[in-house]
This record gives C-alpha cells, sequence and structure tokens, in this order.
C-alpha cells in the first residue's frame, strides 16, 4: 500500500475518522475495564490500600473489546488513495478498546502542542480532558474512571516504551522489544518526526474523511502491519 505523510491540514479528516470509530466503537460487546490493567507494574507499585481504590472504582465498569492501536497520534496516519491507514504498530494490544485509543488521539495533540515531555506533560494535567468526558458520556460511565483507567494505561505503556518515570523520559525511547497480549511489538528504527500542532476538539463536526476501513471493527487496511513513511 503506498502512502504519504500528513500535515496538520489534515488534522480535520482525520479526526473526523476519528469521530466516526467512537460512533462503530460503542456499539461492540464490552468487556470488564480492569483487564486492560491485569499485570500493570504502574497498579502492582502502588500502596495496597491505593490499588484497592482502583480495583473499586473500575469495578462493575465495562469498555468495548476492539483491537487499539495504543499510540494513535495525528502523524501515525498516512494518507493513502482512499482515505488513511494507520502505521506504527508497536503498541498494537489485540483485546483493548478503541476508547483508550480514541481519548490518546485527543490527549497526544495537547502533548504535541507544548512540544513536552510525556512525564511532565501528564502529571501537569490538573482536569479531565474533555475527549475523556465526550467518551465517558457515550458510554454511560463516570468521566473520572475513564480517566483514571486511561493514565493507567498511559503510564504503564510510557514504562515499558522508556523504561522508567524519570523526568526525562519521552525524549529518547529506549528499544528493548516487548510483548503485550500475546503481540510481538519490535521496532522499525525509523521514527517519523513530531510537530507541533491544532489543540483537538473531540466532539467536533469535522469533514469525515472515509478512511478505508474493514467491515470488521477497527481494522485500517495495514492495521496489522507496519506502512512505514518518510517524514
Amino acid at each position: 500500500i503506498m502512502g504519504f505523510s500528513t500535515a496538520p491540514k489534515d488534522y480535520g479528516a482525520i479526526s473526523g475518522v476519528v469521530e466516526d470509530r467512537l460512533d462503530v466503537a460503542v456499539g461492540y460487546a464490552h468487556h470488564p475495564a480492569g483487564t486492560l490493567i491485569a499485570g500493570s507494574s504502574i497498579v502492582d507499585a502502588l500502596p495496597r490500600g491505593e490499588r484497592a481504590r482502583v480495583h473499586a472504582a473500575l469495578s462493575g465498569v465495562t469498555l468495548p473489546r476492539t483491537p487499539m492501536h495504543g499510540d494513535m497520534h495525528m502523524f501515525n496516519f498516512c494518507k493513502a488513495r482512499d482515505g488513511f491507514v494507520l502505521i506504527d504498530s508497536e503498541d498494537y494490544v489485540e483485546h483493548g478498546s478503541y476508547i483508550l485509543d480514541y481519548v490518546d488521539f485527543h490527549v497526544q495533540n495537547s502533548f504535541f502542542a507544548q512540544e513536552a515531555l510525556w512525564f511532565p506533560f501528564l502529571a501537569g494535567l490538573d482536569t479531565l480532558d474533555p475527549s475523556a468526558v465526550w467518551a465517558a458520556g457515550r458510554l454511560g460511565i463516570a468521566p473520572q474512571t475513564l480517566w483514571l483507567l486511561y493514565m493507567l494505561v498511559k503510564l504503564e505503556n510510557m514504562v515499558l516504551r522508556f523504561g522508567g518515570l524519570d523526568s526525562d523520559a519521552g525524549r529518547r525511547p529506549r528499544r528493548a522489544p516487548r510483548r503485550r497480549s500475546g503481540v510481538d511489538r519490535g521496532r522499525d528504527p525509523r521514527f517519523g518526526r513530531r510537530s507541533s500542532r491544532q489543540v483537538s476538539q473531540p466532539g467536533g463536526s469535522g469533514s469525515r474523511a472515509p478512511g478505508i476501513w474493514d467491515d470488521s471493527f477497527p481494522s485500517l487496511a495495514c492495521w496489522d502491519s507496519y506502512l512505514w513513511v518518510r517524514y
């Protein structure tokens, strides 16, 4: 499949695809939210009382069960003849939830706009991202609960990627091979560039690019393989 790198001018079309996929995702069979933090080193490192509070908060909460890209920011989309394809499957999770991809897409737009490092950026978030409020409302769950789950999954991903929670993490990823949910997640040595961009607005009515989605959610053409494009 031939593809081309995206630019900030493509944000409206890409966000339209992301919104359309949320509409599809909410109708899928659910699984317990707690399965997404099973074996989490972040949760395991919490004091016993805090771990109990986390599990209590997630008890009875379910999310749509879908494959999850795990790093769904704008520059991991490439333009193709009929829409967009996703690249960089390093953080792919077979039995995840697109809901977390949806929140992450919007949070990462804010991150790139600030040109920050990940851990200081996450530590400085003192309010819920609007995308979590919007998605939680679609699912009928508390926004704080979805945000808690998102942050736990995001931090676990950051620890796997950068090897720790020190303040410089996010500047230069470590390359140790990793596996999660039975999916091998090696990394091609080529990285796309990062640049500042527009902050996302969840639930917006941006242009709706059709994409090249498969009939079985949420597969883009090339979802389970790499499409590497030089930026």
